[in-house]
């Protein structure tokens, strides 16, 4: 019972991926996975307020860690995905990277 439980572990046979080129601003994703994955979600630079919100099973999660580097705004967001649970990031003016462990 403890091997079921470890493999059941969080982090546990998951590695980071990076899944940026697959991942597009305003689309609804699913888990499909039987274990919650973490994302890292980091938006474009903007001259203006650059813009990052995550949705979670319908629940909005506005972004955080907003940085003034080269002279623009950057937004990232750290959150882990229930199993089955649906998310969508909204990113503006872009998704710079998307990680995700699975």
């Amino acid at each position: 019972q403890g091997k079921v439980l470890n493999d059941q572990a969080f982090g546990v046979g998951q590695a980071w991926q990076d899944v940026t080129a697959s991942r597009i601003s305003g689309t609804t994703y699913t888990n499909t996975l039987p274990k919650p994955i973490f994302i890292i979600v980091v938006s474009r630079p903007s001259i203006d307020v650059a813009s990052l919100t995550v949705t979670i099973n319908g629940l909005k999660i506005p972004g955080v860690g907003g940085d003034q580097d080269a002279g623009g705004a950057t937004v990232a967001v750290f959150l882990p995905i229930p199993p089955a649970a649906t998310y969508e990031v909204t990113a503006v003016p872009g998704i710079l990277g998307f990680w995700e462990l699975r």
